[in-house]
């Protein structure tokens, strides 16, 4: 079926599938079995004419009674999961074009984005649930017309929500704390460890990804880390580093030592990361108030911090506190018994 412009409509009984393509290339999917549209970013080619045509009638039952008549209209009806930034801050700038827009850069001859338009687009692209921070914008643009807001007080709120989703404001000069496992980052999460019987090593039985947090550690928590690491906890004592053979065919077995930078993970138990965090507290009080403590020495020592540095300091360790406070109150709901940090 011809929908538009150079758009067709075929079916694909054997997947339970309605194809849109354009150009020959397969450029969106609906999915009978899960009810609901995606768009398709693999390019694959489809022969239309070796599938059955699609009817109208069958469209418009999947569509919302209304036949798409541009690109924009199927672009709509996908799942949020399936679509990108871009496709994201093309239906908010139409949907809420009196906050999201862009104008025509005159010397660059390029479309350039208001400052709403730019800090809604840096959010989602930060975001690792894109699909829940962009119904979350919607939400909010929603509330902001209703309610004749002003530029400056929807500023203010995706600087909230921006705290609320990734747990740091993205607009703010501070210290990063991410959601989920980010590769260039440390992370942070949940493991359930058991010893073997025999005491020869230890099992993993299951790291929580769903709870992990990334965060760059070496400026301001290594101090706290690394004077409570122990590597004599069993997860620790029985990191493999490498194996070999020996003429005999015995195997041995060499085991890292000490808080590992990168990759390798290093375990601690939840009563001992308790006071790490009470540590911390402590150390926002001295940073606040100016006492010295052995963390602050070490704080200072190192970085030499100023005024401002010291506030994005005491922010970021507010932060990692209540994320970690939230952390481990699901290691003692969920029975995982370890705080695990590995490197990037």
């Amino acid at each position: 079926m011809k929908l538009f412009e150079h758009f067709e409509v075929v079916k694909f009984p054997e997947e339970e599938q309605l194809l849109v393509t354009c150009y020959g290339k397969l450029s969106y999917v609906y999915e009978y079995k899960y009810r609901i549209w995606r768009r398709d970013e693999k390019n694959r080619s489809v022969t239309v004419k070796n599938y059955p045509e699609a009817t109208e009638e069958e469209l418009i039952q999947l569509t919302g009674g209304v036949l798409p008549k541009r690109e924009m209209d199927l672009i709509r009806l996908c799942n949020p999961s399936f679509l990108s930034t871009r496709n994201m801050m093309d239906i908010l700038e139409e949907d809420y074009p009196k906050y999201i827009f862009r104008k025509k850069d005159k010397e660059f001859e390029r479309m350039i984005g208001g400052k709403i338009y730019e800090m809604v687009q840096s959010f989602l692209e930060e975001s690792c649930y894109r699909d829940i921070s962009y119904e979350k914008v919607r939400a909010l643009l929603d509330m902001a017309v209703a309610n004749h807001l002003t530029d400056r007080q929807v500023k203010n709120r995706i600087g909230r929500l921006s705290t609320e989703i990734l747990g740091r404001n993205v607009f703010d000069n501070e210290i990063p704390i991410y959601d989920g496992s980010n590769h260039s980052y440390y992370f942070v999460g949940p493991a359930r460890i058991i010893e073997l019987p025999d005491k020869s090593g230890v099992e993993d039985v299951g790291c929580k990804g769903d709870y992990t947090i990334s965060l760059d550690i070496d400026s301001y928590l290594y101090p706290f880390l690394g004077s409570y690491f122990d590597n004599e906890l069993p997860p620790n004592k029985w990191r493999e580093k490498y194996c070999w053979e020996d003429d005999d065919g015995t195997k041995h077995f060499s085991y890292y030592e000490g808080f590992q930078s990168y990759q390798e993970p290093n375990y601690y138990s939840i009563d001992v990361f308790e006071r790490i965090l009470a540590d911390i507290d402590d150390t926002i009080d001295a940073l606040s108030t100016g006492r010295v403590t052995v963390y602050t020495e070490k704080l200072h020592g190192k970085r030499g911090l100023d005024t401002g540095e010291t506030e994005r300091v005491i922010d970021f360790y507010r932060r990692f506190v209540f994320r970690m406070k939230y952390m481990l109150g699901i290691c003692k709901e969920k029975g995982f018994n370890y705080i695990f940090v590995s490197g990037p």
